[in-house]
């Protein structure tokens, strides 16, 4: 940098040197300035962008969101599960798909069309776990002996002890997966189960 005589400039040319190097120094100061405010808005923007797509998500897979249940003000005690028995039931499919195989008493639907899993019929949610396999299942009990299971599942949106309606989204499959759809009474698992039309269907009620 060329060194500034003092001796050979006049104090306005002096004032003038200084007022340069100042204002210069301002500009660059200004400049980080708002390079940095710029940095934080966009940081704001995503994070609030970020939380936003966390919260859509926990309103959609929220086990209480309508998306998932809505009974309807259905009324469904456990004292009337005496009330219903197998005749009373009638089974709609869980998944909508063009695959559906019945394996050792399993009906088994290769998710291709449709995602959403819906309730079969009235009923409480008795249990949502995982299978050994680490696949989840949620079970739902239709009577006092009746109860159906459904594996295989993706995301759950109901919880234990919850009050479900026949034909609202419960649940969410991967696409590709097989989900497997099983009915038991009094414990046992009913082997003869099929479909027909968009009905579910065992022996017993023929």
């Amino acid at each position: 940098m060329k060194k500034i005589k003092v001796q050979n400039l006049i104090k306005n040319k002096i004032k003038h040197v200084y007022l340069k190097k100042l204002i210069k120094r301002n500009y660059l100061f200004c400049g980080v300035a708002m390079v940095l405010i710029m940095l934080s808005m966009c940081a704001i923007k995503y994070v609030d962008a970020f939380n936003g797509y966390d919260k859509l998500c926990a309103e959609i897979y929220n086990p209480i969101n309508p998306l998932f249940n809505d009974s309807g003000n259905m009324v469904f005690a456990s004292s009337k599960f005496d009330a219903v028995n197998k005749k009373n039931l009638n089974f709609v499919i869980p998944i909508k798909c063009s695959q559906i195989q019945n394996l050792n008493g399993d009906l088994c639907f290769t998710v291709d069309a449709s995602i959403m899993i819906i309730a079969p019929e009235d009923g409480i949610v008795s249990a949502v776990g995982l299978l050994p396999s680490g696949e989840k299942y949620i079970e739902i009990k239709h009577s006092k002996n009746i109860v159906s299971r459904i594996e295989n599942i993706y995301l759950t949106g109901v919880v234990s002890g919850q009050v479900v309606a026949k034909g609202k989204d419960i649940a969410t499959a991967n696409m590709g997966e097989v989900v497997r759809f099983l009915v038991f009474e009094d414990g046992v698992k009913i082997t003869s189960l099929k479909v027909e039309k968009s009905s579910v269907i065992w022996e017993s009620f023929q």
